[in-house]
């Protein structure tokens, strides 16, 4: 054979598969997990098909890593055989299955299309006013993640149309389950977020609405009069009721004239506790969305009660009864630094980052410190690059600078869990509501020595005890130090003067030590041998003062 002829029979085997010997299948091998999974997953999609033309191009099942990778999907339904749903890809994941102490899904979907015609003709003409030919979703995602011994749950969505709008929302439940009996969730309700940044749509959206509704001093009394008809303006002068007269005397001389009657005092009117607080929510809420329709950004919504808040049906029946237990919040973010990035904002964005590269330089103000950040988080007018966001928000985050330390916060999951732990818990300890409903979160992405020795990074702790505080302060002292809301968080500090209350006669601080040492319950084997010891050492220190103290009395 020639050399050639030698190297082309060489090529073409490389290309062709050659057929192997036939390998008989034994029962067992019929019935493994991959084969069941599959042959259930194909089965499911068939009995769709008993509602809707179903297809997909490919499906992708893995279910010891939890995994299912769909592409090509699409759905029509029987009734309405020209309504076209197609979806390009969709990943699904579970928690693995050798995970027990909690439950998880993830769900990624791209290149989501609905056809016009699955919707009807009021609906069209809608999208028409809004410049919508079609229906896209460029992506959208899902995590669910609930743990089993505590009942917690969170629930975090992104949505993506470009054009139109991103929104991102997140719930962090403390408890969640269904009642059987009623079929309705049970939901104690601790932190909620949902943020919609324009891509174009409110443009389209506002064009057919006259510029004076959107005015504060025209949207906020309509706002009040539908969702608080109870409200009266303390300022306003009081209404009285009016008295009648008394009947006009008759022609008799000798009959005396009535007495006047008197008028009642007018008294100021005084709004429930629930109006009051509906009434400062949407006067702030219609600032926020004005400046946001003047200069359309990122609005967010925030809701952060104190404790956790069971979520019942009569709570959802008075506007200020909701505002009062949930305690929401609605600004627009970034006040500066939100709007998208122009020409020369990335010429001076790019020669700023090459005089930072060459010898180091001065930090931008804080106004392009904002801008600049956002496009390297966002991926928008920049490369994306978390990392350098931070660099360059580092200076203000320092400094606790609000502006900087929200947007950190609403990208912590690009952050180092650590780093992020420091920024929300200095943020908390400034009172940033936000910032103390991600600590809980933050704690669970970290090992129990990494948050000890995040909180100890603050100096060693001044234990004082001299025994005549009043058990309450210790109390407060140790509850503040727990919930890290208006304080630093630090276990030891709570731990230390929630033991000295309950000694002192405190029963109430008891929930404040069982909280703590609970806590192991949730941990690892390794966290919570970690965690017993470190508050054996913390009941050391409590005894040697409470002893000292009271010897010295």
């Amino acid at each position: 054979m020639s050399r050639s002829s030698l190297l082309g029979a060489t090529a073409l085997s490389a290309l062709l598969v050659l057929p192997a010997h036939a390998t008989p299948t034994t029962l067992w091998e019929l019935f493994t997990i991959d084969r069941v999974a599959n042959l259930g997953a194909q089965w499911m999609v068939t009995a769709l098909r008993g509602i809707a033309d179903v297809t997909y191009a490919h499906m992708d099942l893995r279910p010891l890593d939890g995994r299912m990778v769909l592409t090509g999907l699409h759905v029509s339904p029987y009734e309405q055989p020209e309504c076209a749903i197609t979806v390009d890809r969709a990943v699904v994941q579970t928690a693995p299955l050798d995970q027990i102490a909690y439950g998880a899904v993830s769900m990624d979907v791209m290149g989501a299309e609905i056809g016009r015609s699955c919707f009807n003709e009021n609906d069209l003409e809608e999208m028409a006013h809004m410049g919508l030919e079609r229906l896209v979703l460029d992506r959208a995602h899902l995590d669910l993640d609930y743990t089993f011994s505590t009942g917690a749950m969170t629930v975090e969505v992104t949505a993506l149309s470009d054009g139109i709008a991103e929104v991102h929302g997140v719930a962090e439940f403390d408890y969640f389950a269904v009642n059987i009996d009623t079929a309705e969730p049970v939901a104690d309700l601790t932190y909620a977020a949902l943020t919609v940044t324009d891509r174009g749509g409110w443009g389209a959206l506002s064009a057919g609405i006259p510029p004076q509704m959107l005015a504060p001093e025209v949207l906020l009394p309509s706002l009040v009069n539908d969702l608080l008809p109870r409200w009266r303006d303390p300022s306003a002068p009081p209404t009285v009721e009016s008295v009648p007269e008394p009947n006009a005397p008759s022609g008799d001389k000798d009959q005396a004239a009535p007495a006047p009657v008197p008028q009642p005092t007018p008294t100021p009117l005084a709004n429930s506790a629930e109006d009051e607080a509906g009434h400062a929510f949407l006067e702030s809420a219609v600032g926020a969305f004005a400046r946001f329709a003047a200069a359309p950004g990122t609005l967010r919504l925030d809701i952060a009660p104190e404790a956790p808040v069971r979520l019942t049906e009569d709570m959802f029946e008075e506007f200020g009864a909701i505002v009062l237990a949930l305690q929401p919040a609605l600004t627009r973010l970034d006040d500066v630094g939100s709007g998208p990035m122009t020409a020369e904002d990335r010429v001076r964005l790019a020669a700023w980052v090459a005089a930072w590269q060459a010898n180091g330089t001065e930090p931008p103000e804080i106004e392009d410190a904002l801008l600049f950040a956002r496009a390297f988080l966002t991926g928008r007018g920049a490369p994306r690059d978390p990392e350098m966001a931070i660099e360059i928000l580092l200076p203000y985050l320092i400094d606790g600078i609000p502006g900087a330390v929200d947007m950190a916060l609403a990208a912590s999951d690009f952050l180092q869990p650590d780093f992020a732990y420091r920024i929300a818990r200095q943020a908390a300890a400034a009172g940033n509501r936000a910032a103390f409903a991600q600590l809980d979160r933050l704690e669970e992405r970290l090992a129990v020595d990494e948050v000890i020795a995040i909180q100890a990074a603050d100096g060693a702790p001044v234990y004082a005890f001299s025994g005549d505080e009043p058990a309450r302060d210790l109390r407060e002292r140790a509850y503040a130090s727990l919930t890290g809301l208006g304080a630093p968080r630090r276990y030891d500090e709570a731990y230390f003067y929630a033991l000295l209350a309950l000694a002192s006669g405190d029963t109430a601080a008891g929930v404040i030590v069982d909280e703590i040492e609970t806590m192991s319950d949730r941990m690892s084997e390794e966290d919570a041998e970690e965690w017993a010891s470190f508050l054996a050492s913390i009941r050391h220190q409590v005894t040697d003062q409470w002893a000292s103290a009271l010897a010295e009395q």
